[in-house]
């Protein structure tokens, strides 16, 4: 008499295991932001993303709810802390924002310089809060009214740094 194959049996079942294994175990893929246009500086992030599989490990954690670019970025792009930005951390608490024209190659978070071109001359060092048209610089509350007037008046501009 045959002696049973315990070998296949064995064989068998380790390959049932394996299968099983590779069919219900954990892929190791995450959700990921990434930008669904391109944007600005400053730009709230909340309605920009869209999310896609990416193997796990691959790309840090980035919380983008209530966050805006710090970069002008390309469509595509996967989101990293780095290029996020809380918008309320960007400049003081007490500061005040005036929308005004902003380079578009600032940063959101970088400093910049408002001038008064009119006599008297002044300037003012703010935070660049968001680029574009309808930018936003944050200021110091007690020059305020300064800049305000010289906006209205026409008499502003907005000066960057671009090495920061």
């Amino acid at each position: 008499m045959q002696r049973p194959p315990y070998l296949r049996w064995a064989i068998s079942g380790l390959l049932v295991l394996a299968i099983v294994w590779v069919e219900f175990a954990p892929d190791g893929m995450v959700e990921h932001p990434y930008l669904a246009s391109s944007v600005t500086p400053g730009t709230p992030l909340g309605d920009v993303v869209e999310m896609r599989r990416v193997p796990a490990g691959v790309f840090p954690e980035v919380m983008i709810s209530n966050k805006v670019s710090r970069y002008s970025l390309e469509q595509g792009t996967p989101l990293s802390p780095g290029l996020v930005a809380n918008p309320d951390l960007l400049a003081p608490a007490d500061w005040l924002t005036i929308v005004t024209g902003v380079p578009t190659t600032a940063v959101a978070g970088s400093k910049a310089r408002l001038v008064t071109i009119e006599e008297p001359a002044n300037s003012v060092t703010g935070v660049v809060i968001a680029t574009g048209e309808e930018g936003e610089v944050a200021i110091p509350p007690d020059s305020a009214e300064a800049i305000a007037t010289a906006h209205r008046r026409g008499s502003l501009e907005v000066l960057v740094s671009v090495g920061d």
